[in-house]
């Protein structure tokens, strides 16, 4: 539902919701102008965001979950508001690179999408799961940057931890991934995954839980290849061997929990 101020009965709302897409049909009911009008969206709707306005190309800015507009003399308009598809990434700067080029993709094919990503560089699952512990003795311990991004644009930086970041709001997707210099190694996601995977369901037993997939390193990075005697760098295998080991653990991770 939504509402006018006062109730004003020379302004017709109307609101319908489908799945999470919110359209407003509005009509100005007399032969004067309604300037700077502020619709009010109902409790359940978006709180901010874009709102479109079909037929017309533009948009409105939706904040606090309200938006406002001008109609001519019985004039009409018609709105869409798209609840953004929230996702939290729990990873590493694997997971930073995928904030930097998903909103722009996800704003230039007109899917909302908000953001964020709790990341300490080179971040592995044995790290993120003693810090979930550290956190029950210390809540001050906050040691994750956490930028996000929302409508295409990217937001301002914290610094967090794992529980507050979800039991601070409610999130449709959670992403974990293995540290690069550990994801090819086969018994290095248990039993620290299955404690994120624990946690996650914890504070947010309604978010489906994703692995994002790392992977492997050019052929000249000195972890591949060692420049001084042209043999294998510090992991000791080849990019290949690295891509398929890499794959086969999260595959195997993954289908142990039925993820994608």
């Amino acid at each position: 539902m939504a509402t006018t101020p006062l109730a004003r009965k020379d302004l017709a709302v109307l609101t319908r919701k489908t799945g999470t897409t919110w359209h407003v049909f509005t009509c100005n009911m007399t032969d004067a102008a309604q300037k700077k009008v502020t619709v009010t969206l109902g409790q359940d709707a978006p709180r901010n965001g874009t709102v479109e306005v079909l037929f017309e190309n533009r948009t409105l800015q939706l904040k606090d979950g309200a938006f406002t507009d001008t109609w001519a003399p019985y004039a009409r308009h018609v709105y869409r508001i798209r609840k953004p598809l929230k996702v939290l990434m729990i990873g590493n700067s694997f997971s930073q690179s995928v904030l930097t080029k998903l909103p722009a993709l996800a704003a230039r094919a007109g899917e909302p999408l908000e953001i964020a990503n709790l990341m300490i560089g080179g971040c592995v699952l044995s790290r993120h799961a003693s810090n979930v512990v550290a956190f029950a003795t210390d809540p001050e311990f906050k040691p994750y940057g956490f930028p996000r991004a929302f409508d295409g644009r990217r937001q301002g930086q914290t610094k967090t931890n794992i529980p507050q970041a979800l039991s601070g709001e409610k999130w449709d997707v959670v992403t974990i991934q293995q540290g690069s210099s550990q994801s090819y190694v086969a018994n290095s996601y248990h039993p620290w995954g299955d404690e994120l995977v624990k946690t996650i369901r914890k504070y947010q037993p309604q978010a489906k839980i994703m692995v994002q997939q790392t992977w492997t390193y050019n052929e000249y990075d000195r972890t591949i290849h060692d420049p001084y005697t042209g043999g294998p760098g510090w992991f000791k295998i080849d990019r290949d061997t690295m891509y398929r080991n890499l794959t086969s653990n999260y595959f195997a991770f993954a289908k142990g929990y039925g993820f994608e």
